[in-house]
């Protein structure tokens, strides 16, 4: 068959969409993380970037922090590629995520595909779905644009197959990305080829990790060329003296297959690349030697069969997540997904040792790469179930007679040759890469690199005042819900008195860190309309400086100023400050007295929940348990501390006493919580 590209329906369960926060969430004070080791990590150059630029960021962009877990069958677009091996299906309003993978030989998924659609609280912006392959950029986390449209064309060549052309602009670090897929008659493998060009004439900092989530099952074996790994190190947390806990503070270095516990014990009877045995949430980073001509990760089956990706260099790092078979883990894959069909783990590939050491893209220049995946079937299955250096190399030698090294340097390099082809777009992303166009042709700027076309029918509103901006010297029609914090955009700012130019220069100048300047511009901001904002982020600045009190003061006023009304976050936030200042009476009787749209927000709950909690209204909580909660944040106990707490109170009035946290430790080794609050990663 010859190779096709098709634009498709689907339908699929799941809520109707995911909607932003109109408030801007500010950078970390430090852009730098403090991450830790257990002093065990190999001696490399590297680790001196640990930590480096992994401060969260979000600006320009907005939280997506809406959405629910009321399921419709929703129709969307899917973009189909196929030869007469694979077929894949991605979904480009869904951050171009590769949905699914199928062996048409054998009949049979490649990969993890999530039956439904479930928003859920893990990315940098919060929301994110689970299942197939997700492509992260530019900043530490799963991505930006993981819940955003992109932009997919069909690329066609003279005398050359077609191929499918992935790309955005990414605004925060004015980055231009793309991947091209191969996948020509004959392939056995989907090739993607990665190419991220930074023109500016200053080095950026920069992150990228391919996210592949795979079937998990208990036979289930991960493989990759190395057996050096950093894996995650959990210590004890003494920070809180009502309650004992484990936290992930670091990194520790353990040989492959050994299972390092929580305490930085090895178990060499204990077998860590068999996920479903591993007891709790764990990660470990295969440490590929920069000799390794093509990195690669694979996963094997009971009947042989087998998943594997390999890329050319600079992707060279691979890892390993898993739930765990603990019971939260367990339950955070059927919360994501349907209740029995949600088991994976993720084959992650990445540029730098972990997630949290610091990567660059040079001034003025290009990264590149190729990945490949595939599968294949083992004749002997047997061989990749015993010790494993032995079934690692058995698992090596599969692979690279699918796809060898070569074969896969010399698809880069006619990749790089294709990259000039002529584009036909089949689907339009968001319209900000349109606006930058715009915005270097008005102030004869460099053009936008060759091979991402951007035209102006994908702006829509959130774009109108920016282009207004550029063309009128005016920010009109703005309501203070499109941000744009890069200098570039400041002297034309300057050059506009309206209370919206304020407001933006004033998250601006929040943004990089003059927290003199933005105050200053937000009391300058009298328009009713975006006062509420002015004034929560003031409060934003005297959080920062540490005046708890001013914060929530203001925070008051912003909601007083009508800001309740006009979205739940603001009161959202005005709860959350007061229950870290142990002010639980007022939050509760905030929330009391809050929206209707504020009372049934999901986190607004989960705040009134805590303050609940400390005022004893015990039914609140009882009635917040039986309810379904989208927004738990990875990580996020806070349902199962209050469960446990209120059986602490319950069981100490029995016993005549008080709640102790012997008592409250008791009672977390002793009690079972409800598995529909049970969040826990450990």
């Amino acid at each position: 068959m010859n190779m096709t590209i098709t634009l498709k329906r689907m339908i699929i369960p799941g809520p109707e969409g995911v909607y932003e926060n109109p408030l801007p969430r500010f950078r970390d004070a430090e852009k730098n993380r403090v991450v830790k080791s257990n002093g065990s990590l190999l001696p490399h150059e590297d680790n001196e970037t640990l930590g480096r630029d992994c401060g969260t960021r979000v600006l320009p962009y907005r939280m997506q922090d809406v959405y629910s877990r009321a399921r419709d069958q929703i129709e969307r677009d899917v973009i189909v590629m196929e030869n007469e091996y694979i077929e894949a299906v991605f979904l480009p309003w869904l951050g171009g995520k590769l949905y699914s993978l199928t062996d048409k030989k054998a009949g049979r998924p490649i990969l993890f595909t999530n039956p439904v659609f479930q928003p859920a609280n893990l990315a940098i912006r919060d929301a994110w779905t689970s299942g197939g392959v997700e492509w992260n950029v530019s900043q530490l986390g799963h991505t930006f644009s993981t819940c955003s449209p992109m932009f997919f064309a069909k690329v066609e060549k003279e005398g050359e197959a077609p191929f499918l052309r992935m790309y955005d602009y990414e605004r925060q670090k004015n980055l231009f990305w793309s991947i091209d897929f191969h996948l020509p008659d004959g392939a056995k493998a989907l090739v993607a080829h990665v190419r991220i060009v930074n023109d500016d004439d200053f080095a950026k900092p920069m992150y990228w990790w391919t996210n592949t989530a795979v079937i998990e099952t208990e036979e289930a074996r991960v493989f990759s060329e190395t057996d050096e790994v950093f894996y995650q190190d959990w210590i004890k947390d003494d920070s809180d003296p009502d309650r004992i806990k484990y936290v992930a503070n670091g990194f520790g270095h353990a040989k492959m297959p050994y299972y390092t516990d929580i305490n930085g014990v090895e178990h060499a009877d204990f077998d860590a690349s068999y996920s479903m045995r591993i007891p709790r949430s764990s990660e470990y980073f295969f440490q590929t030697s920069e000799k390794t001509v093509c990195p690669w990760e694979a996963i094997s089956y009971k009947d042989g069969y087998m998943f594997f990706e390999k890329s050319t260099q600079p992707l060279r790092y691979r890892k390993m997540f898993c739930w765990g078979k603990g019971r939260g883990g367990r339950f955070w894959c059927d919360f994501l997904s349907e209740p029995g069909q949600g088991d994976y783990i993720e084959l992650q590939a990445g540029l730098a040792p972990s997630q949290v050491h610091g990567y660059e893209i040079g001034a003025n220049s290009t990264i590149s790469f190729t990945q490949a995946f595939s599968c294949a079937q083992a004749e002997k299955p047997e061989l990749l179930f015993e010790e494993w250096h032995d079934s690692r190399d058995v698992a090596r030698e599969i692979t690279m007679n699918v796809l060898s090294d070569d074969e896969l340097l010399a698809i880069e390099k006619k990749a790089n040759d294709l990259f000039d082809g002529k584009m036909e777009i089949i689907y339009k992303g968001t319209g900000w890469g349109a606006l930058e166009r715009n915005r270097r042709e008005k102030v004869g700027a460099k053009p936008v690199p060759a091979g991402y076309e951007f035209p102006d029918c994908s702006m829509t509103d959130e774009q109108k005042p920016w282009m207004s901006l550029l063309k009128k010297g005016k920010l009109a029609c703005f309501k203070g819900d499109s941000f744009m914090v890069a200098e570039e955009w400041r002297e034309m700012l300057e050059n506009d008195t309206s209370c919206a130019a304020k407001l933006m220069l004033g998250v601006m100048a929040f943004e990089n860190g003059d927290l003199e300047k933005a105050e200053k511009c937000f009391k300058g901001v009298k328009n009713a309309k975006l006062r509420p904002q002015a004034i929560r982020n003031r409060s934003q600045i005297a959080l920062r400086k540490g005046n708890e009190d001013e914060a929530i003061e203001l925070m008051k006023k912003a909601c007083e100023a009508g800001g309740d009304e006009l979205d739940a976050a603001y009161k959202r936030e005005y709860l959350q400050l007061l229950n870290k200042a142990k002010r639980f009476q007022e939050s509760w009787d905030a929330f009391e007295a809050a929206s209707e749209i504020t009372k049934k927000d999901d986190r607004s709950r989960l705040f009134a929940g805590m303050a609940a909690y400390e005022i004893g209204n015990y039914d609140f909580l009882e009635e917040l348990f039986s309810e379904q909660h989208a927004t738990i944040r990875e990580g996020e106990t806070s349902l199962t501390d209050l469960w446990f707490g209120m059986e602490a109170n319950r069981e100490a009035k029995k016993r005549g006493t008080t709640v102790t946290p012997e008592l409250l430790e008791e009672i977390r080794l002793t009690k079972i919580p409800p598995r529909e609050i049970d969040f826990r990663m450990s």
